[in-house]
């Protein structure tokens, strides 16, 4: 069956030949104005906003309709509840065109947004990048309810082995520690540091010795090593149960790196309890009595990872701001 001309149902015939025809669905240039309460728009400039799209419809979330920046106007805004707006670069015009929208009653959703929509919630253009910085959710408000709150880490200032003068600075934050041989080095401040046990120096960062304390100025010190303290008793490999009665202080780590902790009647062995002071290491847990345990600084931080805001309201354009690399 086949027709010529216009479009119609075939009719015609042609010594009874079987045609077999492929159906190519082309969708139109110009996107549909109604339909779909969400908007999904995408930027031909940065592939990765297609993201967006792909994740809504692996959820089962189907109702959207994607487009490129190139194609929004105000009538297709107008004609959807949620616009969720991957990275990419704005003009002027398009970002009056959000505004409006969104002072209209639309609610914008923005992935790393352009600096131009500032403006839209007041944002601060504090003209330079955020450094290990955090997201603190108000759980008291709205907006923050269901999330999880603050949680607490724990952290010992010193390995009771030594006076605490005896300790030489070598390197502020971002320096390099010079030193030849083996050195005990310690990196923090105010009374919460990592140690580990080096040679011929090191870099004085997080990337080394982990983040002590977040938000504060840090430094490194060294001093001489000595040998392992005879009074530390192994109790464990990590993963086991290190069983003991009574309160004492464990250390759990390897070579020269450790965290401890003063617990009692036993304790797992593992990354879950202790934090991991050596990152791809097998580990032990030792014990010794609890008298000889260094003092402990409890630090409550919120999860690392994001913006120093608060949520505190409710807005209607919200930032999504990934783990820097």
């Amino acid at each position: 069956m086949y027709r010529y001309g216009p479009s119609g149902f075939p009719t015609q015939t042609f010594m009874g030949t079987n045609y077999w025809v492929d159906v190519v669905f082309v969708t139109s240039g110009v996107p549909s104005t109604s339909g779909e309460p969400v908007l999904v728009i995408t930027s031909a400039a940065n592939p990765f906003s297609a993201y967006y799209a792909e994740i809504l419809r692996t959820e089962g979330l189907n109702a959207f309709t994607a487009i490129d920046i190139s194609q929004v106007t105000a009538t297709v805004l107008a004609a959807h509840d949620v616009v969720i707006l991957g990275e990419g670069a704005l003009t002027t015009t398009q970002v009056t065109m959000f505004t409006n929208w969104v002072n209209s009653g639309g609610n914008l959703i923005a992935m790393r947004p352009d600096k131009k929509l500032a403006s839209l919630v007041v944002w601060a253009d504090a003209g330079t990048t955020l450094s290990e910085g955090y997201l603190l959710v108000n759980t008291a408000t709205a907006p923050g309810a269901g999330v999880a709150s603050d949680y607490t880490w724990t952290f010992t200032t010193g390995s009771g082995s030594s006076p605490p003068n005896d300790w030489t600075f070598c390197a502020s934050e971002g320096g390099f520690c010079a030193f030849t041989g083996t050195m005990e080095v310690r990196y923090g401040a105010n009374g919460s540091y990592s140690f580990k046990t080096l040679s011929n120096g090191t870099a004085c960062t997080n990337a080394v010795f982990g983040d002590p304390i977040f938000g504060t100025a840090k430094e490194c010190a060294i001093r001489s090593t000595t040998p392992p303290p005879a009074d530390w008793t192994l109790c464990a490999a990590e993963g086991a149960f290190c069983a003991f009665t009574g309160t004492m202080e464990v250390r759990f780590g390897a070579n020269g790196s450790y965290f401890y902790k003063t617990l009692s009647d036993g304790t797992a062995c593992t990354n879950a309890v202790f934090g991991d002071p050596i990152v791809d290491v097998v580990k032990s847990c030792s014990i010794r009595a609890a008298s000889q345990s260094p003092p402990t600084v409890t630090t409550t931080l919120p999860a690392p990872g994001a913006s120093e805001a608060l949520v505190n309201g409710t807005l209607r354009l919200r930032s999504r701001i990934p783990p820097s690399p």
